[in-house]
């Protein structure tokens, strides 16, 4: 599964940090601060270069982190 990824700098600074912590419960709002840009803003920049809703977003990359996590898995298994 391929995620979009924002590469201008307001959207890039939010996806990368929460990147480190996928399972983050903050919104926009609380996000919108590192990104140093209104929430509001930072919604039509998601929107815009990712093609999803911030929540839309994040729900396809924690769908992708558990799927990398049982892949894993599987993988590890597969040679016990």
């Amino acid at each position: 599964m391929c995620l979009a990824r924002s590469e201008r700098t307001r959207g890039a600074t939010v996806l990368t940090e929460w990147t480190k912590r996928p399972y983050d419960k903050r919104g926009l709002e609380d996000w919108a601060e590192l990104g140093t840009a209104s929430s509001r803003t930072l919604a039509r920049l998601f929107r815009a270069e990712t093609g999803l809703s911030f929540r839309q977003w994040r729900q396809q990359a924690r769908l992708t982190e558990a799927l990398s996590d049982i892949d894993g898995r599987d993988n590890g298994n597969a040679g016990s």
